[in-house]
Order: structure tokens, then sequence, then C-alpha cells
């Protein structure tokens, strides 16, 4: 499989933390790293920010760094900076730092998870990982250096386009024995990833494709009011601008995309579902000059789906 340089696929380093939260744990699981996330921009210190902070079933704690290019020689400074930040917290200040910073009762998301009690040694040991579209060769042999001398520290290189994301191992020595690559394809439906911040909602589980085209639009929407069929129609030609010659995936159909989007949306707790009159209209991309009339369920003629931003989301 060919894959395209994966850094014109997100406008900054927010866009592929949003799209790696999601499936970075199912991608793990398939390289026997079982983790879950507890929260992304994990404050660690003045001006020190974790990208993705992650606990496994035993309480390692696990700090992840997002390159969207090349992983250049200070990333290792950046990953010594984080691992000396949380070395020495307690299992009280994680759990406090999970519930205060980011809405996570820890001790049930974790009983959910693994269905194991939270350890009570939580943080005796600490991980890093480090995935980027590439590795400066500085940084390469920075890494190694400190894997050898007892940092447990794993690094990948991403790769995608629309038939999947997938993580090959990075950083290994000569004669070391390789990993197996990881890969989540975009057709994958019946499994969600494992997400401690997300709840899923019953129904039709959002396409893999359908979740990365939204983190990426809905930060650019305007009016706090988007029609689902104006979506997608942006989906459909954002899919066509993507696709590959040979791909397999096919766009989906507008019943299909607004089941799954809804199911996206009522796990998000960002948009709420409304309804609007026949005949408005809504350029996402522009303000809205004046308010339309909607309602939260079809009545009065209100039939048209649409969603709308809740006060203080986004």
């Amino acid at each position: 499989m060919t894959y395209r340089d994966s850094s014109d696929e997100f406008d900054c380093e927010a866009d592929l933390e949003s799209f790696l939260e999601v499936v970075l744990p199912q991608l793990l699981a398939s390289l026997d790293m079982n983790v879950m996330i507890i929260g992304r921009q994990v404050s660690a210190g003045p001006r020190c920010r974790i990208d993705l902070l992650a606990i496994d079933w035993d309480g390692t704690v696990y700090v992840i760094e997002l390159k969207l290019g090349a992983a250049l020689p200070e990333t290792t400074a950046q990953v010594l900076d984080y691992l000396n930040a949380i070395e020495n917290r307690s299992p009280e200040e994680f759990i406090r730092l999970a519930r205060d910073e980011h809405g996570i009762d820890l001790l049930n998301a974790f009983q959910q998870e693994f269905g194991l009690p939270l350890p009570e040694a939580i943080n005796e040991t600490q991980h890093a990982i480090v995935i980027a579209q590439s590795f400066h060769s500085r940084t390469e042999n920075n890494l190694l250096y400190l894997r050898n001398r007892g940092h447990q520290i794993t690094a990948f290189t991403y790769g995608m386009n629309v038939d999947g994301v997938a993580l090959s191992p990075a950083c290994i020595e000569d004669g070391e024995s390789e990993a197996s690559s990881a890969r989540w394809p975009l057709q994958e439906r019946r499994r969600r990833p494992r997400v401690a911040t997300q709840m899923a909602a019953p129904g039709y589980a959002p396409r893999i494709d359908l979740q990365w085209f939204w983190h990426l639009y809905a930060p650019r929407f305007v009016a706090d009011i988007v029609l689902v069929q104006s979506a997608h129609r942006i989906y459909q030609a954002w899919m066509a601008a993507q696709m590959s010659e040979g791909s397999s995936l096919s766009t989906l159909s507008e019943g299909q995309f607004a089941r799954q989007l809804r199911n996206l949306l009522e796990s998000s707790g960002e948009w709420m579902r409304v309804y609007l009159l026949p005949g408005t209209r809504i350029d996402p991309f522009l303000p809205l000059i004046e308010q339309p009339s909607t309602r939260t369920s079809r009545t009065d003629g209100h039939r048209i789906v649409a969603y709308q931003r809740k006060t203080g989301a986004g």
C-alpha cells in the first residue's frame, strides 16, 4: 500500500491529536500495548503539556508525543521533560488530574476498560511513545541511547490514506527484531476505539473516515448550525479529493452519513440535534445573519435535520 505525505492531511498537530486520540488505542492494542487515554494536552508543569496521556492495565503511565512532520532532535528533550514531570506523581494526583482537568472518574473508567480495579501502585513505571511522520537521524540516535540506559521508549512512524492509517516501528537498532506494524482500516465499523473521554451512543457506529472528516472540518465551521445535507456535500467533495486510484472505500450515502454522524455527535456532547423549516439555507463557512427557527423535535413543520453547536463548545 502506498501512503501519501501524511502531514498534508492535517492543518496542525491539534488535528493529528484529535484523529489519533480516536484510533490510537486500537492500533496499539494490535501491538499488545493495551492503553486507555486519560486526556490530551495534559498539563505537566509550566509551559509543559503532554499531547496524550494514557495508562495500561498494570498502572504504567504512557506519555505520548505526536509530531505532524519530522521528530527533530529537540523532541528528545521534550520527552525527558514530560517523563520527569510525571515520574513522582502519586496515584491520588492522577485521579484528581483525570477528574478535574478531563472529567474522567479514573476508578470507574479503568474498571470498565480493563475489567480490573485501578492498581494501588500506579505510575511506578513510565513509558514514552513518540509518533511522527519521520525521525531525524540525531533524534533516532538519542532515543536509542535513552532506551539502552533503561528508559522505556517506543517510536513509530505513521502513514495514512483513505484505505487506512498505519503505525510502523521506528528507531530500531541494527539486528533488532522489528515489531509488527499496526493498521486501522477505514472500513472498520463494528469495534469502537477505547477512549475514556468518549461514550459510544447506540446505533450506527461512525466509520473512521467520517470521524476524520469531522475532526478536520468542525473547527472550520463558522455558523453554529450545520445542515446534515450541507455537511454531506462537503464530505463527498472531501472524499473525492482524498480517493486514490483503486481504493476499495466507498463514500457514505446521505442516509449512512446522517446515521453515523448522529452517533458521533451525540457521543461528543458538543452538538445537539435540531430540526429546521424546509427551505432554510445555511452556509456553514459563513456567520449566521439571523438565527433560523429551530425545534428539538419534528414539530410545527420543522423537519430538516441539522446540528447546533452547544454554547461554550468549539
